[in-house]
């Protein structure tokens, strides 16, 4: 969810704080990174599952098994949060953190939003709703992520000196309070 109209005052407060850039134009060398990691994760499952802003006219993994499809959704989140540290390149921490189970407050917003995304799929289209702590996809992609990140910092050289935290969706809180915790 974020925070409403953050990023809108943000970028007219302060403009230069805002870059849009190719990779490989620019780089930055940080100390700390914190990584709310969910949008990467939906944009990795609305590719591989033909659906939201990356709708295409053709589902090019449709046959694909449903196995086989989410693999590649954990395959493509993965790769997302790698290009993120080869431009944002943290020197001491990077921190990982993915929704957990929200507050009692939240949860009756979250089950009406959640319904109607039930109500509104496509029969046979991919279910966004198992993006949600406590299923079993993110379950496969916790155990998927804690595999990628140890290999990552075994054979990467720019992942070995730093400490890497994984904060998964079974701590409960949203990403963007992790971070802030």
């Amino acid at each position: 969810m974020g925070v409403p109209r953050l990023y809108p005052y943000i970028n007219s407060h302060f403009p230069t704080a805002v870059r849009n850039f190719r990779r490989g134009d620019y780089t930055q060398t940080v100390d700390y990174v914190y990584l709310d990691a969910n949008g990467p994760l939906h944009e990795a499952a609305q590719y591989i599952e033909n659906y939201g802003q990356n709708k295409r006219l053709i589902d090019r993994y449709s046959h694909l098994s449903e196995d086989v499809r989410q693999k590649m959704i954990f395959s493509r989140f993965f790769d997302n949060i790698r290009r993120i540290t080869q431009v944002i390149k943290p020197r001491k921490v990077l921190y990982i953190a993915i929704d957990g189970p929200a507050p009692l407050v939240k949860q009756g917003q979250q089950r009406q939003r959640r319904f109607t995304a039930a109500r509104d799929r496509v029969p046979g289209g991919f279910d966004s709703n198992t993006i949600t702590p406590g299923t079993v996809f993110m379950s496969n992609m916790t155990n998927y992520l804690n595999y990628a990140i140890r290999k990552e910092m075994n054979t990467s050289s720019s992942w070995r000196d730093i400490q890497v935290y994984f904060s998964p969706p079974t701590v409960a809180s949203e990403g963007e309070h992790k971070v802030l915790d």
